[in-house]
């Protein structure tokens, strides 16, 4: 097996343990199908390791100061036992990301697994990450857009930044799939320029909305007259509102990110401060770049608080 099939929550000890399979002579083949069971053998077999040991009690820390995502909201009691550190499941790619950030070193296995797992969640969750007309209309500053991203961007939904999913997506619904057999046929028929092939096709984004537009299948975010848009008739540019502009700029700078919970408001802040100095001077205020970040976040971001996950 060339890589571990992660579920989307672990048991914490159960990662742990995985990070140090070395240590304390676990093969990867063990932690397949766990019952409570042999969760809790893995559990006894780490505390072997003072190392490991201490990594657990360093990640429950994490998880009490919610900086690793769990499957549910955890009221951890001030001491706990085996059962209760047994009953704690985090997001498994989640949980080993954060591990790297705390200077882990992953192995090739362990990153392939991890990679691979974060594209089946990229995979699964697709249709969750929207995209107004408004943002794909900015994303038509870019020269190309490679043809999977095209027909996700058509259809309302947010772009991987992995060409390769970005097509495993498209293949995998058939109302996408039917979009890129239609493309494909009218490349043929010299009605659609595509510049290279599978993963790697890309379009020209005004030519490719030109194109959509005359199939007439009211597509959520086709973008009418796109050569008008391309060449500055009907830009959406905002000299007259230039604090629009910033926030636009911003949008297209951190894309997905903005509807990201995980991500804190203060680094969109910070960007659009740090500009907003550079275009306004020193009376740009830390005051408007706060208001500009609240603007640009997905309007439920304004209550505050976690997202419970059920």
């Amino acid at each position: 097996m060339s890589y571990w099939q992660f579920y989307d929550f672990t048991c914490l000890p159960v990662a742990v343990a995985f990070l140090f399979r070395e240590v304390i002579s676990i093969n990867s083949e063990d932690f397949d199908e766990l019952t409570l069971r042999e969760s809790a053998e893995i559990y006894e077999r780490l505390k072997s390791s003072e190392e490991a040991l201490e990594f657990l009690d360093f990640a429950i820390v994490a998880v009490r100061k919610k900086k690793i995502e769990t499957e549910r909201v955890y009221k951890l009691p001030k001491s706990l036992s085996d059962k209760d550190i047994l009953n704690i499941f985090v997001e498994s790619a989640g949980f080993f990301r954060w591990a790297e950030k705390e200077g882990v070193e992953f192995d090739y296995f362990l990153q392939s697994s991890v990679k691979q797992h974060e594209k089946k969640l990229l995979k699964k969750n697709y249709s969750k990450n929207k995209i107004t007309q408004q943002e794909t209309v900015l994303h038509m500053k870019e020269p190309l857009w490679n043809l999977g991203k095209a027909i996700l961007y058509l259809h309302g939904y947010d772009a991987t930044e992995d060409e390769e999913i970005d097509l495993d997506i498209v293949n995998s619904d058939k109302k996408l799939k039917r979009i890129y057999i239609y493309a494909q046929d009218s490349s043929k028929l010299n009605r659609l320029k595509i510049i290279g092939v599978d993963e790697h096709a890309k379009v020209l984004p005004h030519e490719f909305m030109e194109w959509a537009e005359t199939l007439d299948m009211g597509f959520p975010n086709l973008v009418g007259n796109a050569r008008a848009q391309e060449n500055g008739t009907n830009k959406l540019t905002y000299e007259s509102a230039p604090y629009l502009q910033l926030m636009l700029d911003a949008m297209l700078h951190f894309k997905g990110r903005l509807k990201d919970r995980k991500e804190k408001k203060q680094t969109f802040e910070e960007w659009i401060y740090i500009q907003g100095v550079k275009k306004f001077g020193s009376g740009f205020s830390k005051s408007k770049a706060e208001s500009m970040a609240t603007f640009i976040r997905p309007p439920e971001f304004e209550r505050g608080g976690n997202k419970r996950i059920n």
